[in-house]
């Protein structure tokens, strides 16, 4: 049973993500702030 989450990244940080090595990548998963989270409808 797989478990999946988005992640969201700052802008500037796409790439840093891709190249990461596994243990490296658990560092871009903090929880993003509210006050940053926009809906677009």
């Amino acid at each position: 049973d797989e478990k999946r989450m988005v992640v969201i990244l700052p802008k500037g940080s796409y790439m840093d993500w891709l190249n990461a090595q596994p243990e490296q990548s658990a560092a871009f998963m903090n929880q993003y702030p509210a006050d940053r989270l926009i809906v677009d409808m």
